[in-house]
């Protein structure tokens, strides 16, 4: 299927109508295009608890299964309105599998491979600037270890505002606040953020 590799809402557009018609090549092209901000996303919501007893690739697994069984339900609107549905399946998956593993007290293997740290460094660097050339292994254990200090708000507004690129309207709308409060806080978020990491 050839579909405009310069334009990713058109892309989007176009890959989500062939896969809700069953085409199958559409459907993995769809999900590989948004899978390095989900898997980002699935780190950073991710707490160290959760992270010691399940892989982002799990998670991954099965948000995908999960997506695609509910594919023939979504209607697209707009590159943001996808990316905002993705990440809002990829946070209840995270809760699901945070009840799970709290409950049952299971503990996959949270193996991470090359290729997967490649795609998280590229995710992280939009929290991160170049200048620092921080490692690829040391960017991910800093960032993910800098998120794990901030507040449930700091966290949810840097995750939806830097890796699901959401608006700061639509983030006001999923944090029920309005547009101006959500600008502080993720000022502050960045702020925060950054003295974590640079300290």
């Amino acid at each position: 299927m050839n579909t405009p590799k310069n334009n990713p809402s058109t892309s989007s557009r176009e890959l989500l109508l062939a896969a809700q018609e069953g085409d199958l090549a559409a459907q993995e092209a769809l999900l590989e295009l948004h899978l390095p901000s989900l898997r980002a996303f699935v780190r950073l919501r991710s707490d160290p608890a959760l992270r010691a007893r399940e892989s982002a690739t799990d998670i991954l697994q099965s948000t995908c299964r999960e997506v695609l069984q509910h594919l023939d339900q979504l209607e697209y609107r707009s590159e943001a309105a996808l990316r905002g549905w993705l990440h809002t399946v990829t946070l209840n998956k995270i809760r699901e599998k945070r009840r799970y593993h709290f409950a049952e007290r299971r503990r996959p293997d949270c193996e991470v491979d090359d290729a997967q740290l490649s795609q998280l460094v590229g995710a992280y660097g939009a929290l991160e600037s170049p200048s620092q050339g921080i490692m690829q292994a040391e960017l991910i254990e800093r960032m993910e270890q800098a998120f794990d200090q901030l507040s449930p708000d700091h966290r949810e507004v840097i995750t939806l505002s830097r890796i699901a690129r959401l608006s700061q309207a639509e983030i006001a709308t999923r944090m029920d606040r309005n547009v101006e409060s959500v600008r502080k806080l993720l000022a502050r978020a960045l702020v925060k953020l950054s003295a974590l990491l640079d300290g």
